[in-house]
């Protein structure tokens, strides 16, 4: 059992996802969360497999994770993503209201074009609060909306060349082992472990 994924069986979190029909054949809801890893990395259903890792998860730390993946990508920490870099980072750090809020900002400003866009939706849809502009009534998310918004950002960023799409889904599949297992992988120029 993983540590950030204490699941026994994982039809609860299948039932969150939209699978494909491939995987659905290969997948059942007695299986752990160990073989349901397993079996769509050793099938190559990449997609499904990001998509598991998204809904398994917890806000914090598929958050953590999504940000570790983008970082694998050249010139992802450019000048003008420094900001949003830095309110993702201090959210994970201290995921108060605050810094929900500014993410939420962020994500207005960026959409839906970027994978940076997406994780900031994932950090306001969280669960912690409002999704609504800070002026207008309480409207809390749906349950695990957070898990549509990091699936967006991280299934964005793989781009569409075959060779980089395999190296960039080995990676991220490291990292959610890595973050599944209680390990908090932000890079040491972020302030390391949280």
């Amino acid at each position: 059992m993983y540590k950030k994924i204490p699941f026994l069986k994982s039809s609860e979190l299948l039932s969150r996802m939209e699978l494909s029909e491939k995987s659905k054949k290969i997948l059942s809801g007695d299986d752990t969360p160990r073989v349901v890893i397993e079996k769509l990395t050793v099938s190559g259903h990449d997609i499904d497999l990001l998509s598991f890792f998204s809904h398994a998860l917890p806000p914090r730390e598929g958050i953590c994770w999504g940000i570790c993946c983008l970082s694998k990508h050249e010139n992802w920490n450019c000048r003008e993503n420094s900001k949003t870099i830095s309110s993702i980072i201090s959210w994970i750090k201290e995921p108060v209201e605050r810094n929900r809020v500014a993410c939420q900002t962020l994500a207005m400003e960026l959409g839906t074009d970027t994978p940076l866009g997406w994780l900031c939706l994932a950090v306001d849809w969280n669960g912690s609060g409002s999704i609504a502009p800070p002026e207008s009534p309480v409207v809390m998310p749906v349950a695990f909306l957070y898990c549509k918004a990091l699936f967006g950002a991280v299934a964005l960023s793989l781009g569409i060349g075959d060779r980089e799409r395999i190296l960039l889904v080995q990676n991220y599949t490291e990292i959610g082992l890595a973050v599944a297992q209680g390990d908090w992988p932000l890079s040491v120029n972020w302030g390391g472990d949280v």
